[in-house]
């Protein structure tokens, strides 16, 4: 019997494809003992599942939608998206939170808006975008329960998922020039 010989020419396309399918066949063994870390950060930062924090401002982001033109309970609306969605009591409770924090500070949220988008006015921005840097401008300026950074990216985050990529810029940059004042 002839031993085998090493091929002579390297094509890295095969040598992938090996590679891809030696750790597919390795990743099947090992299937029972996944996730290696089974921790709540795991899941929450590996697996793409929102945190309970970034639940509760798309939670709040439903209601502060809902409450932008019409003249409802905010409890009510909170209470009815909650339960809609499943959210568990504190995710809920900083939902209301930001609900509150906005709607009591809106016209100053508004004059920090008009401040730092010098050619935009409120009334030319997407609603989803104006609700979603009010939620922001709130955290950033009055709550300051959250790190900047950490409020501008969960802002630009929800303003990809339910605006587009467009906004997630258009936010960024907004919540840049805030900032910086408040830096």
């Amino acid at each position: 019997m002839r031993p085998i010989s090493v091929v002579a020419s390297f094509d890295p396309r095969v040598a992938y494809r090996q590679y891809a399918l030696l750790r597919f066949s390795e990743a099947l063994r090992n299937w029972a003992t996944w996730p290696p870390n089974p921790s709540p950060t795991f899941f929450n930062t590996q697996l793409g599942v929102p945190g309970k924090r970034h639940q509760a401002r798309e939670l709040a982001l439903k209601v502060l939608f809902q409450l932008e033109n019409r003249d409802e309970d905010a409890a009510e609306v909170l209470a009815y998206h909650a339960a809609d969605s499943g959210a568990p009591d504190d995710v809920a409770s900083f939902a209301a939170d930001l609900v509150k924090g906005v709607l009591a500070n809106r016209e100053q949220l508004d004059d920090t808006i008009r401040a730092a988008a010098t050619n935009w006015t409120l009334e030319q921005m997407a609603k989803v975008d104006r609700i979603i840097l009010r939620i922001a401008i709130y955290e950033i300026t009055i709550s300051r329960n959250v790190p900047v950074k950490a409020a501008i990216n969960e802002s630009i985050e929800l303003a990809k998922t339910f605006s587009g990529d467009e906004s997630g810029r258009f936010v960024n940059g907004i919540l840049g020039r805030v900032a910086e004042g408040v830096a």
